[in-house]
């Protein structure tokens, strides 16, 4: 249920975008996946559903981070438990790290194994 309304978000933000932001790379997806952690944050702290104070550009970014991350998932096994840990893990990763890596390697890493 999250997932979809992320997703949900996510699409129609897409509409508000130029096409040039649907690339990104390993620091992309580092800044995209702090934005979802901190969404999820803010709700949990303040009990207010994430859809309704986030805007367009951090609902790309979070639909981009469970997109990238729920798409590595289907094809690889992980030794995190769901996406979300999975996107915790790159979320800790510092952004300065992204130009001595890749996308792929990321979500290795993230993954666990």
């Amino acid at each position: 249920m999250k997932y979809a309304r992320l997703l949900s978000i996510f699409l129609l933000s897409l509409a508000h975008l130029p096409a040039a932001s649907a690339t990104g790379g390993p620091e992309t997806l580092i800044t995209a996946c702090k934005e979802v952690i901190d969404i999820y944050a803010s709700r949990d702290e303040e009990r207010f559903l994430a859809g309704l104070t986030t805007g367009p550009s951090e609902a790309w970014q979070a639909g981009y981070c469970v997109g990238v991350v729920s798409e590595y998932r289907r094809h690889y096994e992980c030794d995190t438990s769901n996406w979300y840990d999975q996107a915790e893990r790159i979320a800790e990763i510092p952004v300065s790290f992204a130009p001595q890596t890749s996308v792929d390697q990321l979500l290795e890493l993230s993954c666990g194994l």
